[in-house]
């Protein structure tokens, strides 16, 4: 996954990652063991604790959500103004060097005590990432976490490394039909060491200090993040009673409820050591962060458990919760989530058990509902054919010598939405053209028709094949509708037609 070809030593990134990877699991089995060993607390030094949590940002930065963001011959995230120029000044040819590049860029950076590094990495790296890196180090605090109750355990799934609790604000846009991120806070972050042990990393601006005196800037810089989203009010955390605090640290102690230097403090920062409590919480606080990972668990093909009875417990606890931020699926056919809810469904029969999932439904326009009876409704091998046909029509074959041309956008699942309501209104504009244009002589009407023409050759190829499937089933279809199937009624109108053999020989 992470070879290089452009390099003599092909495998020198994996190399880099696998003795990270090895230093952070040094340093995590002996937290491991303090904690089977009954200890409460563990002191760990700067350098192991800043090494841990470049770790767990390389965890979540090698998710799969960052790889199929990078992935790609055709960036299209909502960066992509930033990322395209970064790229031409930089010379990379595909958004993935990019990528390689940045974890190359945090493999190789030293986190100096002084805290210099947040000057540099912006420099070595995408700096939209870096910033986000920088946050990461920064914007919350670590602690250990463990179910207060015997019987109780976290679970594991494939990304658990990349979910976060927090609001996330998305908005409809009118024009494309698309669901746009408008803006998230991530409270928390996980990473899941065992079925007993978590790692939880909260943001500063929740409650979570020591006993020392309430800092109000953080409280007016919460409210302010809060005001970003569509529903300030709702914009809160789940889980802000988490019982979990800051750590304690040697150079400085509690004193009349205020932190006072100790004689550890005027010595160099990279020898101050940090002590992290082992946090007993509650079975509703685990069953939360169960739920946070079943949530997004359709993406991954595996769930990790210790236990055949607690995995039961854990599902029907998820499967029954009315939580209104869980289990909102769509009512289209073929919806993923929808089938990873039946999918727990039979897994609780298998353990023993019987409980339906509680979920909410969300309603889909026509444009979806047609997507939907596109890509779900026929059989596999008619509806890959499709698709296929409609990705190649929408491919760019972009040069490397100009990579602004990469912002010519690619067919996809979610291009194909905004291509459908554009072909319709193209078939719409017609319509009414023919219907202003009555009374003219036939050479006006040739005129304009040839113009419309002229312009609609312009736009991309794979809206004006749909739009011609469109044209086809006028008279026998009404084009505003989804595409029917081919019947023994005169009804329906074929999806496929002389326009794909067309399409065929434009690619």
């Amino acid at each position: 996954m992470y070879r290089d070809f452009s390099l003599s030593n092909q495998h020198e990134l994996e190399e880099k990652l696998s003795r990270l990877e090895s230093d952070a699991a040094t340093i995590l089995n002996d937290v491991k063991k303090s904690f089977e060993n009954h200890e409460d607390h563990i002191w760990l030094n700067r350098g192991n604790r800043d090494l841990l949590r470049k770790f767990l940002f390389l965890m979540k930065y090698r998710s799969s959500t960052f790889y199929e963001r990078y992935n790609c011959d055709v960036y299209v995230s909502d960066d992509k103004e930033r990322m395209l120029p970064y790229m031409k000044e930089n010379g990379f040819t595909k958004p993935l060097d990019v990528w390689f590049h940045n974890i190359r860029a945090i493999l190789d950076l030293e986190l100096d005590a002084e805290k210099k590094w947040t000057e540099r990495i912006p420099k070595l790296m995408y700096p939209d990432d870096a910033i986000m890196f920088v946050f990461h180090m920064q914007s919350s605090f670590l602690a250990f976490c463990t179910p207060e109750s015997k019987d109780a355990e976290f679970i594991l799934t494939e990304n658990a490394y990349g979910i976060f609790e927090g609001p996330h604000t998305t908005i409809l846009n009118p024009e494309t039909a698309e669901v746009v991120s408008q803006c998230f806070t991530e409270y928390h972050t996980f990473a899941p060491l065992s079925p007993k042990l978590m790692i939880v990393l909260r943001s500063h601006l929740l409650p979570g200090a020591l006993p020392e005196a309430t800092d109000e800037l953080n409280a007016m810089l919460l409210k302010m993040t809060q005001s970003l989203h569509l529903d300030p009010e709702a914009a809160v955390s789940v889980l802000a009673d988490l019982p979990i605090q800051k750590c304690r640290n040697s150079y400085s102690e509690i004193k009349d409820g205020k932190l006072v230097p100790t004689t550890d403090f005027d010595i160099h920062p990279s020898r101050h050591r940090f002590c992290f409590r082992f946090f007993r919480i509650m079975l509703g606080h685990v069953s939360t962060l169960n739920n946070l990972f079943l949530e997004e668990a359709y993406r991954s093909t595996a769930l990790v458990f210790k236990t055949k009875q607690g995995l039961r417990e854990i599902l029907e606890a998820y499967l029954a919760d009315t939580a209104p931020q869980l289990k909102l699926v769509v009512d289209v056919p073929g919806d993923p989530r929808m089938l990873f809810l039946k999918m727990l469904e039979r897994i609780v029969v298998q353990l023993g058990g019987s409980v339906k999932a509680h979920f909410k439904t969300q309603r889909v326009s026509k444009t979806q509902a047609e997507l939907s009876h596109m890509m779900f409704e026929k059989p596999d091998k008619e509806r890959n054919k499709d698709f296929s046909l409609y990705k190649k029509l929408g491919e760019f074959a972009h040069s490397h010598y100009d990579v602004s041309l990469i912002i010519i956008a690619g067919g996809s699942t979610q291009s194909m939405l905004y291509d459908m309501e554009q072909a319709s209104r193209m078939v719409n504009m017609q319509i009414c053209l023919d219907v202003f244009m009555k009374g003219l002589d036939s050479e006006k009407k040739a005129d304009v028709r040839r113009k419309l023409a002229d312009f609609f050759i312009t736009l991309p190829v794979r809206r004006v094949h749909i739009y011609l499937k469109k044209i086809r089933c006028l008279g026998r279809s009404d084009p505003r509708k989804p595409f029917s199937m081919p019947s023994s009624s005169n009804d329906g109108c074929p999806l496929t037609g002389p326009e794909d053999i067309l399409a065929q020989g434009e690619i």
